[in-house]
């Protein structure tokens, strides 16, 4: 019987090590890992040799799969596996890892706990996954069959935080009670800071209950209480209330600002009303709405509106409309519907802009476009509606619509099939056209009731044929002829001087508009021929310059314009503004007229043809210089390329057909970067002709008036060749730690934009950028009879530096030369507290004088725990 009994157990045994198949890789120092399962070990019971075992009734027959790196031991008579070091049991989609598993089969019980080391620190807590939930705990008892748990020191992550507790059970429908327990957003075991829980109810994917709560930070408890707490568990998005922020300026008064409500709107889009008062009568409002549609479209839209009375007796009202919009390329491959608005009256900009930024533009900008591509067509079709604001002056300039429609480029020659290297094959046709209804106006008339009166509209037709060849082999010549007509829905009638009683001259009726469909038309015919000219200068082979190379890029355009302020192209009127007494011996017989030419579209959307013969001749010239070296480190290349001269370009013209001031102004510019760092702009324009004592420019070169000096104005200075009417120079660089050259990392959790406008970069220790921009220009003094220099003169610079791995301080600061004033200057401190964050944003002189300090969690689920204490900029005003 005893040899029966030991055979038994064996072949038990044996049939355990057939069945068993690892389910992962095994590290090769492991002593033995099994993907047994309770109904491997149900089936084999079920053998004729197994007659002495019986079959319990609540037997599960899923796999139940388990593996551990140190030892695996079986207690078959008692049903019970124990797995040693780094144990893993999976059923379904649930897994748990730990230190020690031990699985009673009789039960269907699993129980978890880790191990102390050498040192007393307990390692390999077990860790209990199912699909995307994922908590750990000190001990664990779990039990298969029902579903149910019962969990001791559990940490798991709940709505964006953690929920650290005691004592945990979980019931079979996976609602989690807990005792004595605490709610943080610190990832740390022992969290330093938590919300303490006298007892919680955590209902999956819908909220968290809980009982009596206060805050405690770094283990000392706070008079923060709550009755009890409320926390929305869900992953889809809820309604809410939105706490305002409090504080007091000097104008407004105290206020609660921001504080409104959240709607959603089902999964594809969601509404935020919110809500600003303050204690001496001024209010605010706003919508904001976000939408998206997947592999569709996405945008949002903010509708602001406020009513400030500032100083309790001046009434300013104000308003902002945002809207941004934007298509999936793979919706609609063919067209594209894109829309970014900013649309804010001045007052608004001007009273409730809450960041520097903000508060600083001048001039915003908006867009609605589409645009169609007709497939297989060389067609095109465009539609925008364009604004843009200027809030110095109130100015606006709208553009509804621009609609434009733009035939590619067509080879009408070409034969099909053909490589389109004969000459006449590359004669090229293109056509663009535009209808634009254009108003500028000021802000207080937009709405008035003429405001439709002052639209100017019109289409422009614009077709351009051309095509190019090589000269000699080198030289590219590219001739053209372009042909531009202009419509108009209304013309501008001057009646002029007029006769009454037969010798009486009168002024006819006043100038006037009249609503006429008309046109004007002009074209112009030209070519340009460009080449570039190589120059190599090779250098010793032992010197450490291998060479230097020039590139000079010429360029020379001819083109002819008739003169179309001809009356025989219709596109100029004449009037009569004088009349000549003709007499006869010395009796009077008549007038002769004269009349002059005027511009019947003059101050209309498009500008009129232009006047005047002409025959330009262009050139131009571009130069490029770089140097090849050898390079100090070790690559696989000897020797690098260093760009000395980005571009040095010089342009003027001469117009054959004109009877004076056929020179046309010299211009240059260059661009270069020096030791790679600093970039380098510069630009400026000669004019070869003097000016008179009336300030008019004269048919004389600057080195000709010495003549006759008293007939000419002295511009100054001693250059004799011409007068230097405007000039610009730039450069900006920037320096960074060499840990600045590493790839920067995306961080996730990023900054409210009411707090700081970035990200916090700890990647780079320190940086620094300075710019810097010279301008200069001249102009005429009639009643002085001098010039004036007129010159602008900025210095910005910025940058940021880690004192620790914690601390960053930010600057931002410049300098006006002219009005010999330092510019708006902001400093930025920023203090990494692990879970909580301190910023300080100080502004500490000038019209935005202002400081901002804020402790908070960094959670976005506690974005209201915070302290915060600031001074704004509008109390200066």
């Amino acid at each position: 019987m005893q040899d029966s009994t030991f055979l038994t157990i064996l072949f038990v045994c044996f049939i355990l090590c057939v069945h068993a198949q690892s389910y992962d890789s095994i590290p090769p120092d492991s002593i033995y890992t099994s993907d047994d399962s309770l109904s491997a070990l149900n089936d084999s019971l079920k053998k004729d040799t197994l007659k002495g075992f019986k079959i319990s009734k609540n037997a599960i027959e899923v796999q139940i799969p388990y593996k551990a790196k140190d030892s695996i031991r079986f207690l078959v008579k008692e049903q019970k596996v124990f797995l040693y070091g780094d144990a893993v049991v999976k059923y379904g989609t649930i897994e748990l890892s730990a230190a020690y598993i031990e699985i009673d089969l009789s039960k269907n019980l699993v129980f978890a706990t880790g191990v102390k080391d050498s040192t007393g620190k307990e390692t390999g807590k077990p860790v209990f996954k199912d699909g995307t939930d994922e908590f750990q705990a000190r001990t664990m008892q779990y039990n298969f069959r029902t579903e149910k748990g019962l969990i001791k020191g559990v940490i798991s992550e709940q709505a964006g935080g953690y929920l650290h507790g005691e004592v945990t059970k979980k019931q079979e429908n996976d609602e989690i009670h807990i005792k004595s327990g605490k709610y943080t957003t610190c990832n740390l075991e022992h969290p330093h800071f938590y919300i303490n829980l006298t007892k919680a109810k955590v209902i999956p994917n819908d909220k968290i209950i809980t009982g009596p709560a206060n805050l405690v930070v770094e283990d000392l408890p706070t008079p923060l209480f709550i009755p009890f707490g409320y926390f929305p568990n869900q992953e889809k998005h809820k309604s809410g209330i939105i706490i305002p922020e409090y504080g007091e300026e000097s104008n407004r008064g105290f206020y609660l600002r921001n504080g409104g409500y959240y709607l959603p709107l089902g999964d594809f889009a969601d509404v935020t009303f919110l809500g600003d008062v303050y204690s001496r009568r001024s209010w605010a409002a706003s919508l904001k709405s976000n939408y998206k549609l997947r592999y569709k479209f996405n945008g949002n839209v903010d509708f602001r509106y406020n009513v400030n009375y500032l100083e309790d007796t001046v009434n300013n009202n104000g308003y902002a409309i945002q809207w941004r919009h934007s298509q999936d390329p793979k919706a609609m491959p063919n067209s594209n519907f894109t829309a970014s608005v900013d649309f804010r009256s001045s007052s608004y900009n001007r009273n409730n802009a809450y960041s520097i930024e903000r508060r600083m533009e001048n001039i915003t900008q908006s867009s609605i476009s589409y645009r169609k591509t007709f497939a297989n067509t060389p067609f095109n079709l465009s539609t925008n509606l364009n604004h843009s604001q200027n809030f110095t002056d109130s100015t606006i300039n709208l553009r509804l619509p621009v609609i434009n429609l733009s035939v590619n480029k067509i080879y009408p020659l070409k034969l099909k099939g053909s490589s389109g290297k004969k000459w006449y094959e590359k004669i090229g046709v293109s056509y663009n056209g535009a209808f634009s209804n254009n108003i500028t106006t000021k802000e207080a008339e937009l709405y008035s009731g003429n405001a439709m009166d002052k639209f100017k509209n019109g289409i422009n037709h614009n077709a351009d044929i051309n095509t190019s060849f090589n000269l000699l082999k080198y030289i590219m010549v590219s001739p053209y002829l372009n042909f531009n007509d202009r419509m108009y829905f209304k013309r501008i009638v001057k009646p002029g001087l007029v006769i009454s009683n037969g010798d009486t001259l009168s002024t006819a009726a006043d100038i006037d508009t009249i609503s006429k469909f008309c046109n004007s038309w002009d074209y112009d015919v030209g070519t340009t021929m460009n080449t570039k000219i190589y120059g190599l200068y090779q250098f010793r082979q032992d010197d450490p310059v291998k060479g230097m190379m020039h590139v000079i890029t010429p360029n020379i355009s001819l083109s002819y314009r008739p003169d179309f302020g001809k009356i025989k192209f219709g596109n100029y009127d004449s009037a009569v503004v004088a009349y000549d007494s003709i007499y006869s011996n010395n009796q009077f017989i008549g007038f002769d007229t004269v009349r002059q030419l005027y511009d019947p579209y003059q101050g209309f959307i498009y500008q009129n043809a232009p006047t005047g013969k002409s025959g330009m001749i262009s050139f131009g010239l571009n130069n490029t210089l770089e140097m090849k070296v050898r390079s100090s480190k070790d690559t696989a290349s000897e020797y690098k390329k260093i760009r000395i001269l980005d571009a040095l370009s010089f342009k003027t013209g001469y117009n054959l057909a004109a009877d004076s001031l056929n020179w046309s102004p010299l211009s240059t510019s260059a661009r270069t970067k020096l030791f790679g760092k600093v970039n380098v702009i510069a630009s400026a324009s000669l004019n070869p002709y003097a000016i008179d004592t009336l300030g008019r420019i004269i048919n004389t070169f600057e080195w000709e008036k010495e003549k006759n000096p008293a007939s000419f104005i002295n511009p100054g200075g001693k250059f004799k060749y011409g007068r230097l009417t405007s000039a610009t120079v730039s450069f900006d660089m920037s320096f960074k730690s060499k840990q600045g050259d590493k790839k920067k990392e995306q961080k996730t959790d990023l900054l409210p934009a009411n707090y700081l406008d970035y990200y916090v970069d700890f990647e780079i220790p320190w940086n620094m950028s300075i710019s810097y921009s010279l301008s200069y220009s001249k102009s005429f003094i009639l009643a002085e009879q001098k010039y004036q220099d007129n010159t602008t003169q900025t210095i910005r610079f910025n940058g940021d530096l880690n004192l620790t791995n914690k601390w960053k301080i930010g600057f931002s600061s410049g300098y006006d030369f002219q009005n010999k004033k330092i510019t708006t200057t902001t400093i930025d401190i920023y203090r990494d507290l692990h879970c909580w964050e301190m910023s300080f944003n100080w502004i500490p002189f000038g019209n935005y004088l202002s400081y901002n300090f804020t402790i908070k969690a960094k959670s976005s689920i506690l974005q209201d725990l915070k302290l915060n204490k600031k001074r704004s900029w509008y109390d200066n005003f």
